[in-house]
């Protein structure tokens, strides 16, 4: 990475002083803030009103739908609890456990700006909305330690793009570029998270790439369910039936104008509006049952959480009562969604940041999860230690081995 005190300066001050320009990229789909200007996108013959790109799924999925924004910080805020072990595996058959290490520093405090839980929540914010996460890391400059990672930071995946090598079509620069700002960074100098493209690109797809029908529908149900609020007038119109009697445009826009003063807005809902003459009753409007927006919205929700493999029960969905309780809906959260995510995460870190460590200290590390700091699955992990207590014909260390931990060198340890 070139410049790295620049280049993480810049950072720092992104995380103190947010950007506030009110401009945006128009060629990705955006406008500028405040702007009544929507835009539509046709793709396959569709359209939506969400493109497919970072930026959309921010803008469109994130910050206008409840059920995006509630789904991801769920997920995201639960792994922010996780812990991480390390181990030094330099001998296979004898497993240690290190409760210290400048790994583990590393991960405490990945950069002055934030702990370890705000990390991870950002990490999987990012790779939960947009289907990526770039992690550079930050390094010793000069003196004895140089080149060593002293710091983690996350990037925003909307401002980074990928130039690849012709010959192996692999990365060969991930390239930062935010209004004035750019940077160009090297492979070996980022983590790059992302999940599986069928399209056989490097970019990662994000889970909402699979929704975006749904997203749109639920963000016009909500549009909808808005404009209906507001525009809940008079419930029917009393009008004349008399064909001798006949409205003039002067009258028509006048009766336009008594209707909005006096009977327009919610404040003014199943207020009737009445005419002179023979009257006659029309129904205007329909309820929002009628027009099925709640039932429709019920319907993205359990989608959207579908996608991100939860239950819905865990977004107060009143007809979903997969689980017993909420307690097994949390157990089933962490174990079916939030752990796998975890595990391909550590997987990243053990891929792309032990191995640093590992030719500084001529040692074989493994960085695990430590699933005890979840309390919601702490007690079936206290089932299976009292269960191992009991099998007599397992050695000590085969009994550590189930539970994950290292090996001891005791005697009855074999």
């Amino acid at each position: 990475m070139k410049n790295k005190q620049t280049f993480f300066g810049f950072f720092a001050n992104r995380f103190l002083n947010r950007d506030k320009s009110n401009k945006t990229d128009d060629k990705n789909g955006l406008h500028t803030k405040g702007a009544s200007i929507s835009y539509a996108y046709v793709q396959e013959g569709a359209i939506y009103n969400i493109g497919d790109d970072p930026r959309s799924y921010i803008r469109d999925g994130y910050r206008k739908n409840p059920n995006v924004y509630a789904v991801i910080e769920m997920i995201a805020r639960t792994a922010a609890k996780a812990h991480y072990k390390l181990f030094d595996v330099t001998n296979s058959a004898n497993k240690v456990e290190l409760t210290q290490h400048p790994i583990l520093d590393l991960l405490q405090r990945p950069n002055p700006y934030q702990g370890r839980a705000e990390f991870i929540e950002n990490v999987f914010g990012y790779k939960l909305l947009t289907g990526e996460c770039f992690i550079p890391k930050i390094r010793v400059q000069a003196g004895s330690n140089a080149g060593r990672v002293i710091q983690l930071i996350t990037v925003p995946p909307q401002f980074v793009s990928i130039s690849l090598d012709e010959s192996t079509g692999l990365p060969k620069s991930f390239n930062y570029v935010n209004g004035r700002y750019s940077e160009q960074i090297l492979p070996g100098d980022l983590i790059f998270t992302k999940y599986w493209n069928p399209d056989g690109t490097v970019r990662g797809v994000s889970p909402l790439a699979a929704a975006r029908k749904v997203v749109a529908q639920s963000n016009d149900a909500y549009e909808a369910s808005m404009k209906l609020i507001k525009n809940l007038g008079p419930t029917g119109i009393l009008t004349i039936t008399d064909e001798n009697i006949q409205y003039d445009q002067t009258q028509v826009d006048a009766l336009q104008k008594k209707y909005e003063e006096k009977y327009g807005g919610p404040a003014n809902y199943g207020k009737i509006l009445i005419t002179g003459g023979k009257m006659n009753w029309i129904t205007t409007g329909a309820k929002a049952e009628d027009l099925g927006l709640w039932e429709g919205q019920k319907a993205s929700m359990r989608d959207i959480c579908n996608v991100y493999g939860i239950s819905s029960q865990l977004l107060n969905d009143p007809d979903n009562k997969t689980y017993n309780n909420m307690q097994e809906a949390r157990k089933a959260l962490i174990t079916n969604c939030v752990l796998p995510e975890l595990h391909l995460f550590v997987d990243s870190l053990n891929r792309n940041l032990v191995p640093e460590f590992e030719k500084a200290d001529g040692r074989r590390y493994c960085l695990e999860v430590d699933k005890q700091h979840f309390e919601e699955i702490r007690e079936d992990e206290e089932s299976r230690v009292n269960i191992l207590a009991q099998a007599w014909w397992m050695t000590l260390n085969e009994k550590r081995k189930a539970l994950g931990l290292g090996e001891v060198n005791v005697p009855e340890g074999n």
